[in-house]
């Protein structure tokens, strides 16, 4: 096993790709070139090829920056049947595919439209190149991956190690950055991958960073976060995970954590664990998104919000609140779980100074009876009713817990009857 560290070191290239225009064309046929999501078409008026290949590079100089910032940062120039592209900034690269067409958008008849990279991007933000790394190497499997030292933020070629198993990572720098933003500085919609794609079987996460983002695909990693920076996104969080192993571990302890948070990722964590530092309400912060699979989770402290099933939790602090899918058992016993979910609240336990609170969301709630009181501290807060639609819901008490213990609303019947 061998240490590498990411220091940053390469040289900043500029890419330059070049397009090529041949084979017989007809006035009419179509051009095209793609930027992530934002194709432009380029209608041929000559047969003539080295003209097509002009007319392609002036229509690309010509677009309005505003609509097609994607292509604001790549320079066009035509040479006889070439058209150049150039990038603006040394060490951002850019991915133009071309193609051809018919007028009416069938397959090509006779000409030809292809294109090549003619120099290749380098960058100290590269994470595929190998003079980015301690002893010039790339990581490969088995290493341990450091970065504790403030170096270039690791910004390209984001999946070049997609395939490389690390032993572990180690992320300790105060404040590099791994990944890219949802929008590009340039001011688009960003199409670069964007996750740091990467295997690790152990990973330590204690930084000031405001932006992280890792993909462990589905090889089976623990991880633990000690401290993130305040995330620089306003939708996100700062250290945002992918990862789809069951075996996967989850622990936070400070830090500010978004696990598949958005309608494209996916993740799945069987366990996941919320602790503190110092501050028992506020040192975590996570969020699970609608496409992430949890099994288990132990919250001793920290702002937790969830979005799917949970097979079994126990609450021991700070605030959780639960939006969708059904939890079928939990365990309360301190601090706040707020219950928004329209899917059901399965076994449910409240001890210490617990508290269950269905204040927050006006729709109805389904429960499975009983919720277990223990204790004259819990609470269980229903002011609108919303538990089994106003209908059946039923109280045990244990070990002291009464009526006091009560927040309803108005018009509901108490029966006596002997605990469960």
């Amino acid at each position: 096993m061998t240490v590498v560290r990411w220091i940053g070191a390469a040289p900043s290239i500029k890419q330059v790709d070049v397009a090529t225009v041949g084979g017989t064309i007809e006035v009419g046929d179509l051009f095209w070139l793609r930027i992530g999501t934002k194709t432009i078409y380029v209608p041929a008026t000559t047969t003539v090829v080295a003209t097509t290949a002009q007319n392609i590079a002036d229509y690309w100089a010509a677009l309005d920056r505003g609509s097609y910032a994607e292509f604001a940062g790549i320079t066009a120039q035509a040479n006889g049947v070439y058209v150049t592209f150039e990038a603006s900034e040394a060490g951002k690269p850019f991915t133009v595919t071309v193609g051809t067409t018919e007028a009416n958008g069938d397959a090509s008849d006779g000409q030809t439209f292809t294109i090549s990279a003619s120099v290749v991007s380098s960058s100290p933000n590269a994470v595929g190149v190998a003079a980015n790394y301690t002893g010039a190497t790339l990581p490969v499997n088995g290493d341990t991956l450091v970065v504790d030292v403030d170096s270039p933020n690791m910004l390209w070629d984001l999946e070049a190690l997609a395939a490389v198993q690390l032993a572990k990572l180690v992320f300790t720098a105060p404040a590099t950055e791994s990944g890219l933003p949802d929008q590009d500085r340039d001011g688009y919609s960003q199409y670069r991958p964007r996750y740091f794609k990467i295997r690790a079987t152990e990973v330590t996460v204690a930084t000031g960073s405001q932006l992280m983002r890792f993909d462990f695909q589905t090889y089976a990693t623990a991880i633990i976060v000690n401290a993130t920076g305040s995330s620089r996104e306003q939708q996100r969080r700062t250290l945002c995970i992918q990862g789809s192993n069951a075996a996967n571990v989850l622990r936070v302890n400070k830090g500010s954590v978004g696990v598949a948070m958005m309608a494209d990722e996916t993740a799945r964590f069987d366990d996941l664990r919320l602790g503190y530092v110092t501050n028992v309400a506020g040192d975590a912060n996570v969020e699970c998104g609608q496409s992430c699979t949890l099994s288990s989770i132990t919250k001793n402290g920290g702002t937790l919000r969830t979005q799917s099933a949970v097979a079994n939790a126990v609450h021991r602090g700070g605030t959780w609140t639960h939006d969708k899918g059904e939890l079928v058992v939990v365990a309360i016993e301190a601090g706040d779980v707020i219950y928004n979910s329209a899917d059901t609240l399965g076994t449910t336990t409240l001890s210490g100074t617990g508290i269950l609170d269905f204040s927050r969301d006006p729709g109805t709630k389904t429960v499975t009876n009983p919720l277990e009181l223990y204790g004259t501290a819990v609470k269980f807060k229903d002011p609108a009713n919303t538990g089994n639609a106003g209908g059946s819901l039923v109280f045990d008490f244990n070990q002291g817990a009464s009526l006091a213990n009560l927040e309803l609303a108005n018009n509901v019947r108490i029966t006596r009857s002997t605990p469960a």
